[in-house]
Parts: structure tokens; sequence; C-alpha cells
């Protein structure tokens, strides 16, 4: 009877019946150890291949027992999330899975280190990562958390790092995401939202937990540390609405000295040269789970020369251009680019300090932004196309500005408010010079051009508060504080036109200086009224002329010498005028005061000598 021999997996051997070939002949000692030897052989190869092979079932065995429990497909959850935008992303992060036994966790490497840091800054040093969060933060306190970790890694430099996205979703129509199989664990929820949508998301934490009661996995779900209800029909979603607030905002206006309705409107009038104040103002609502917000406004100037350094941020604007109050100091840096006279364009970027604003992360920040420019001269170079019309033009410099800025919560995802503008228009006049004769070999009603006339134009009707122009090309602008002094004039040289750019709206007076020769001079000088069109609602003004404006007498015996006036109707902003020099003495008009003295005059010199004509008569009869 052979021998048996325990084999490493717990089996038994038998002893090989005689005539096999591992039959060991005892009876033949020389041929036995032969045999023997190739037999402990074989058995320590077949020994070291079960071995092997039961280490290799022992590692699928464990490898089947980890993953097994978490992957488990029917302990996966559905979530419909709604109150999200058409288009937005919502995008889950597994921070926290579970182990194989359901009875610990295993946390992402960058989240273990934050929560290492909280338990540390939180005095429980001689706690465990596992158990300060199992024992300290709980279902409850979680959400907070989580809410602190998406702010970390928004910070610049990011101290610490969100996984790869676990799942995401785009939102439909109406408004909804659904998760059909979130696997057990702790879940960070952020929305990246469509510049269209412009909104802020609150972060979301989602908790998938598994029990064991009784032998058997019992699933639940929370979020934002609450224990959601039991769908009511078996293979529904849980639900939950996540919160969001409206985008930062911008409102950008120009300050208007007119005294016609409100200081601050989007459009207004200025002179060449002239300082011009703007105003900027920014609201953010309060948002929770915000921690950090990167804001920069750029503003890209049109016609118009930013004054470096005069930018600052006000609490409050009670009224005037002046009224600012409450700086917050150190609020703003800003970057000034070149101002491109070719294209008689800037751009200036200023980077808000989002902690200064912030003073009280449980209130709205609503703050304004003030800075000056000056009107460029290339205003009254450029004519624009007006809008909504293919061959009218206007004179018009813009600001737009834009908000860009990016949240805590979505650190790489930068969005931009709508652009503001705020505009600056300027108005023109063009005085065709006549004589009251017409031209020889003309019609008779073509008047004859005349040169050599000078013209000043004066602020007030004492005619002593004249403005200083400087000739570009064809035409006269009001001078800046960069013309050189030999350039400025007050004298306006008309060679049979003269041709004014530049002006806001508002009233001129306007006076020949030098009149041509063999022609007589006005007696006063004139006013010109030019009338800006104003938008019904806001009493802004659309840069277009009024045809209320007008080129008057200041001295009704000149009346005569004002041919006509009129609207351009190309030039949306200009006044043309026609006026005329007399090669003969200016006599008073039919009607005017002038005619009225010579007629009283006249009548009395008429009785008087009637009078003495009579008495004299008499006299000579009564001798």
């Amino acid at each position: 009877m052979g021998f048996r021999a325990l084999d490493v997996c717990g089996g038994v051997h038998r002893h090989p019946p005689r005539g096999s070939a591992d039959y060991i002949d005892r009876k033949t000692p020389e041929k036995s150890r032969v045999s023997g030897k190739k037999r402990k052989e074989k058995i320590m190869k077949t020994m070291m291949k079960r071995i092997l092979a039961f280490a290799l079932a022992a590692l699928l065995i464990l490898g089947m027992t980890v993953t097994g429990a978490a992957a488990d497909p029917a302990l996966n959850q559905k979530l419909k999330i709604n109150q999200v935008a058409a288009g937005d992303t919502v995008k889950a992060y597994r921070l926290i899975e579970y182990d194989a036994t359901f009875n610990g966790y295993t946390f992402y490497a960058s989240f273990e280190t934050f929560l290492e840091a909280e338990k540390n800054a939180a005095g429980f040093n001689s706690l465990s990562v596992q158990e300060y969060f199992t024992e300290k933060i709980g279902t409850t306190g979680v959400a907070e958390l989580l809410g602190k970790y998406a702010a970390a890694c928004a910070k610049t430099p990011a101290a610490y790092t969100l996984p790869a996205v676990t799942a995401e979703q785009v939102a439909a129509a109406d408004g909804t995401v659904t998760f059909d199989a979130l696997e057990p664990g702790y879940y960070l929820m952020l929305v990246t939202t469509l510049p269209t949508n412009s909104k802020i998301y609150k972060p979301v934490s989602v908790f998938v937990r598994v029990v064991n009661e009784g032998g058997k996995n019992v699933v639940s779900v929370y979020a934002a540390g609450s224990k959601l209800p039991v769908p009511a029909i078996p293979g529904d979603p849980y639900e939950i609405d996540v919160k969001s607030a409206k985008a930062p905002s911008i409102i950008k206006e120009v300050a208007d000295d007119s005294g016609i309705g409100a200081v601050w409107k989007t459009s207004a009038g200025a002179n060449v040269g002239e300082t011009v104040n703007f105003s900027i103002k920014l609201e953010i609502p309060a948002y929770k789970g915000v921690s950090g917000m990167t804001l920069k406004l750029t503003d890209e100037l049109s016609g118009l020369i930013y004054n470096a350094g005069s930018a600052k941020v006000y609490k409050s604007r009670p009224g005037g251009a002046d009224s600012f109050t409450d700086e917050v100091a150190g609020a703003l840096t800003e970057t000034v680019g070149t101002y491109d006279e070719t294209t008689a364009k800037q751009t200036v970027e200023f980077t808000l300090d989002y902690a200064k604003l912030n003073a009280d992360p449980n209130l709205p920040i609503e703050v304004y932004i003030s800075y000056s420019a000056v009107l460029a001269k290339e205003v009254a170079r450029d004519g624009i196309t007006v809008p909504g019309t293919t061959d009218k033009t206007y004179n018009r410099a813009a600001n737009k500005a834009v908000l860009t800025y990016t949240t805590s919560n979505e650190p790489e995802t930068e969005k931009t408010t709508d652009a503001q503008i705020a505009s600056v228009y300027t108005y023109s006049f063009f005085l065709d010079k006549r004589a009251d004769e017409t031209e020889d070999g003309t019609s008779a009603t073509e008047l004859k051009t005349l040169k050599g006339a000078k013209f000043t134009l004066y602020k007030d009707d004492a005619f002593t508060q004249s403005i200083e122009f400087v000739k570009d090309g064809d035409y006269y602008r009001p001078a800046t504080a960069d013309d050189g002094a030999a350039t400025k004039v007050t004298a306006l040289e008309a060679d049979n036109t003269l041709f004014v750019k530049g002006l806001d709206r508002g009233i001129y007076y306007i006076e020949e200086t030098t009149t041509p020769a063999g022609y007589y001079a006005p007696n006063k000088g004139f006013k010109i009224e030019l009338n800006g069109e104003r938008d019904v609602a806001d009493n802004a003004l659309t840069g277009k002329l009024l045809d209320t404006s007008s080129f008057t007498e200041t001295d009704t015996a000149d009346r005569l010498l004002i041919a006509g006036t009129e609207m351009d109707t190309t030039a949306l902003n200009q006044l043309n005028v026609v006026l005329k020099n007399s090669s003969s003495p200016i006599l008073p008009t039919t009607g005017g005061m002038g005619t009225a003295l010579f007629t009283v005059g006249g009548v009395v010199l008429m009785a008087v000598a009637a009078w003495l004509f009579f008495f004299r008569r008499k006299d000579k009869k009564d001798n």
C-alpha cells in the first residue's frame, strides 16, 4: 500500500504504483537515489506552481472584495438637479470613497491634505484624518467643508486641486440635470455657466451613504448636509434644487452739465479738449459659498484720452458729478495703454480687490468707480455713421466698459458682463460768406462769394470771453492743452466759408472782426444756438441737432444779412448758415425800432415846419 502525502492545498497524494515513471524501487539503491532526486525536483516544481496559483487566487479574491462592494451597481443612485439654466454644465467631483467594508473612507489625496490642515488648525492633532472626519465633521458639516475646499482650490496660486471630473451633464431646456448612477461617496457639485446665462451657483455637497442594517446594505442620499426624501416611485431620482444668484453687473454713465434732467446719463456733450467725468456702478450680489472673485474692468476709450491716476472707488454717489463719498482706499490698480492718434483709441484696465470691496460677505457690493478723460481732437476729425443709416453722420466719442470676472467656485471659467457704453457728442456749424449781390454770369439768386472775412467766437453775450481754436485742415476746432501756443488763434479766417467743429451743444456768440474790402461790417455780432436732440426717456443726447437750432442777429439792423439757416442733410449734428455783407450802408429794417425813430422824428420835423410856415404867413398878414 502506497503512503499518502499532504498537499500544500490540503489534498492527499498516494504512492505511485509499481511500473510507473514515478515508482521508486527500494531494492535497487542507486536507481532509487536517482528516481528520488527526480521526484523531489518534480515535487518542488509542483509546489511552486501551486503556491503561485494560490497567491494569485488570493489577490484576485481580495481585489474582488475591495472593488466589488463599492462598485455594486445596486448601490448607485439617480440624482436630478433642478433650477440650472439651460446650457449650463453640472460637474460632479468625488472627493471621498468608501473602503471595501463600507466602514471607512478613502480620501482624494489633495483633499486629505486639506483635511489634515483643517484638523490641526482645529486643535485635533491627536486624531487621524479618518477619525476627525467621522467624529468631528459628519454629514451635516461636510457641506461647509466641501465649499471651503472648493474655494481653497480656486486661490492663486492654488494650494489644493480638484480631482478629475467623475461625471458631468449639461442642463436641458427645462433647467434640469440628471445623473443616472452616482456611486457611494461624497461629491462636490460645481456648475459652470455660459456667458449668456452669466449666473453664480452655490457649490452643493452630495453624499451617497451606505449603512449595513441587519446584514444588508441600505443606501440614503444627502445634499447640503440634509437627508433627501426617498422617491415615491422606485427607480425615480432623488431631487435637489441648486441655488444661484444673478451675475455681477455694471452701469456706465457720463456727467452731463446741461442742467437738463439727471446729472448722470448714458451720453453728454462736450467741447474738444474738455475734461469729461465718467462713473461705473458695480453691483455684486452677496454670494454664499463664494470666498473670492477676480474682477477686472476693461475700458476701451474712442476719442477720449484717459487722465492717468484719476480713477477712485467710492461707496456712494449722492448726486452731482463731484459728489462721490466714502472712498475705498487701495481697492483699485490701473494699467493704462497708449493713446493711438490714428485710431483715436486707448485701453485702460482697472483691477479691483474683491476682499477690500467685500467688507461684509453677507451684504451685496455696490460701489462706484469714478475717473475722467479729455475729449480728443480726433473726435472732430472722424465722422461716424449714425446707427440705422448708411449716409448720415455725426461726431461721437465712446467709452465702452466690460467687467471680466471669475469666482472661487469656477476659477478657470472667465465670464464677462455685457458691454456698457457712454457717449460724448460734439456739434458743428458751417458759415457760407456771401455778398448781397449776385455773381457775374450766374443766376439772379446766386450770391457772390466773399473772401477775407474773420470771426471771433465768444462764450458770452457781452463778447468778452473769446474761445481759442486750432485749424485742422479745412475746419477749426477748440484748442486743447496739448496744442502749441503758436497754433492757437481767436481770429478765424473765412476763405469763402468758415467751418467750426468739436463744439458742445449750447449757445455761442460770433462777431465779424474783419470785413471783406468794399463791404460794410454788420452792426453787431450774432447768436449761435446749437440745441442737441435728447431721448424722451432719460434726456440723454442722441448726437443730432434739433431744428430749433438757430443763427440770429443781436441787432435787428443785421437781420437782412442772414440769408438762410438749415440743418445739414448728411451731418446730422451740423447747422449751416449763409451770412451776407452789404456793399452799401446798412439801413434800419422796415418795422424795426430804427424805422419808428425816423418816422417819429420826421413827423416832428414836419409839424415844426408847418407851424413855422403858418406862423410866418399870419405874421405877414398882420403887418
